[in-house]
């Protein structure tokens, strides 16, 4: 210092800094939003010491970063020039009177830059649960003082105190959540596993007849069982996401199948099968994000629907846009159920809230479903938003910006067209949208005896040549079972592929051509019977 050298002495890591290091990072504190809580803290510092600056510090490996700050604008700076590590040094209140004048600061850029630190007091931040110090609260002020008051440094001290147990609470919430997380799915993940075991055990032998019973029962058990490990995940997830530990997994994935697997999931609820379910999706894409996560927002919105939806339609629609450095994807849920009050939309989206009209009467869930959506996508830059009419049905939507590649249908549907017999049970815009995306051309017509009409026309003339070519027929099973018109007469045996939706009436077993599927929803069920 005396013959000219750099003098700042940054300070000294103690033995255990690695660990005091894994338990900051337990914490699960750095690089969150800010929050009232604790910027009303520096604030009040601020007007109790008279000084323009207060912060609270939390030292990483090589910075410190900000929690909250008061009267300055940058949200961190490096390690090597903080006052606060020494406090995490000594694990002790530091207070520098006239920093120009301190061996240890007085050439640190901080006092001889455009801060110009002069006056420095600073107490540890220890929370209860550990011992080691994450970084201080403290007070700045760019004037030199003779001395500082008591009533000052006690207040000061209470503030970190405060702090101390703010970060704590964190703290004992993340390791609470490390810990009941492997808890509880260990023994509800084994309950699931050993129920899978049983039936198969039930089902492996030809008296299955006699054993129809105990199949029921393992069947419930299983529900009961993922009934709970859903709601231990919406928990813990939201338990994650509040104090921001959870993290995206971002890689390509192919959002027809993301979509197609909420779906599946959700058609297996009783409810839905009373309900006309499906989605609407141009193309084949590939998107860059997490999937699984797409997914499970997905889910929880469908699953919403059906939820509250007595009768009618519950669809998912999306629609892609290219944009000039990336791709938009507009995903909307939309159901004819109960609706929403505009009371009741105040409270959507608080943590175990549900509507206080006869839908929260229905059973299941924890009213954390759309919380955790919100999270997810505020976390995926996107926003959660929805519109309602009590007893017309709601409408939840999104959008996502991401790299994508759009699919160019498969080679083989090029010039193929489809007919659709519409059944009038709102299943025939899904069977279009399905065709479409395969960029199939499309006929559809409101009775089977149209359909007959259509192919069976002949161009004049001719006997051989038919008047409109069809390469596949697409038909509501119901149309037909019990139908008294011969089924020659409706050409299915003619060579012309047929698909039948929903179940088979015996007549139909075997026929020649005739295929069939439960339901539309999914497009992977019906692509190879297409083309």
């Amino acid at each position: 210092f005396f013959f000219g050298f750099y003098a700042m002495a940054p300070a000294r890591r103690r033995s255990d800094e690695a660990e005091r290091l894994e338990w900051l990072r337990k914490a699960a504190i750095l690089d969150t939003p800010q929050e009232k809580e604790y910027d009303d803290i520096t604030q009040m510092l601020c007007r109790i010491s008279g000084f323009p600056m207060a912060l609270v510090s939390l030292v990483d490996d090589t910075r410190q970063w900000f929690k909250a700050r008061t009267g300055l604008k940058v949200p961190e700076t490096s390690r090597v020039v903080s006052f606060c590590d020494h406090v995490v040094e000594n694990r002790k209140p530091l207070i520098v009177l006239n920093a120009e004048a301190h061996p240890s600061f007085c050439d640190n850029p901080l006092v001889t830059g455009e801060l110009g630190i002069r006056c420095y007091i600073g107490y540890p931040i220890i929370p209860s649960s550990t011992t080691h110090c994450f970084g201080s609260l403290c007070c700045i002020d760019t004037i030199a003082h003779e001395s500082i008051s008591e009533n000052l440094l006690e207040n000061t001290g209470a503030l970190a105190n405060i702090v101390s147990a703010l970060i704590d609470r964190n703290l004992k919430a993340s390791l609470f959540v490390a810990k009941i997380s492997h808890e509880l799915r260990t023994p509800l993940h084994g309950v699931l596993s050993f129920t899978s075991l049983l039936k198969q055990s039930l089902t492996s032998d030809q008296a299955i007849k006699t054993k129809s019973d105990q199949v029921g029962y393992v069947d419930n058990i299983a529900a009961c069982a993922d009934g709970n490990l859903r709601i231990v995940n919406d928990i813990l997830d939201l338990a994650k996401m509040q104090h921001h530990k959870l993290e995206l997994e971002i890689a390509d994935f192919d959002l027809r199948t993301c979509i197609e697997s909420a779906l599946a999931t959700v058609a297996a609820m009783p409810k839905a099968a009373k309900l006309h379910l499906g989605y609407l999706l141009p193309h084949d894409l590939t998107l860059k994000g997490d999937g699984n996560r797409l997914r499970q927002i997905l889910l929880n919105l469908l699953s919403n629907a059906v939820k509250f939806t007595k009768e009618g339609s519950v669809r998912l629609t999306c629609r892609v846009m290219n944009t000039e450095d990336a791709m938009q994807v507009q995903f909307l849920v939309a159901d004819t159920g109960v609706g929403i009050s505009p009371q009741d939309c105040k409270h959507l989206m608080q943590a175990f809230s549900q509507v206080t009209s006869s839908i929260s009467r229905q059973p299941g869930g924890t009213g954390l479903g759309l919380l955790i959506c919100r999270y997810l996508l505020n976390a995926m830059d996107s926003e959660l938003e929805f519109s309602s009419v009590p007893d017309k049905g709601s409408k939840f939507f999104f959008t996502l910006r991401s790299q994508g590649t759009v699919h160019l249908p498969p080679p083989e549907a090029k010039g193929k067209s489809a007919l659709i017999i519409d059944s009038g049970l709102g299943e025939t815009e899904i069977l279009r949208g399905h065709c479409e995306s395969l960029a199939m051309k499309v006929v559809s017509v409101r009775s089977v005896e149209v359909a007959q009409l259509l192919l069976t026309s002949r161009h004049e003339g001719t006997l051989r040549q038919p008047k409109y070519k069809f390469d596949v027929v697409l038909c509501a099973s119901t149309l037909l079972n019990g139908i008294d018109t011969d089924l020659h007469e409706l050409n299915i045996n003619a060579g012309l592929p047929w698909v039948l939706v929903g179940n088979v009436s015996d007549a139909m077993v075997g026929t020649t051509n005739v295929s069939h599927v439960t339901s539309s929803l999914l497009q992977t069920n019906l692509k190879d019977m297409l083309l």
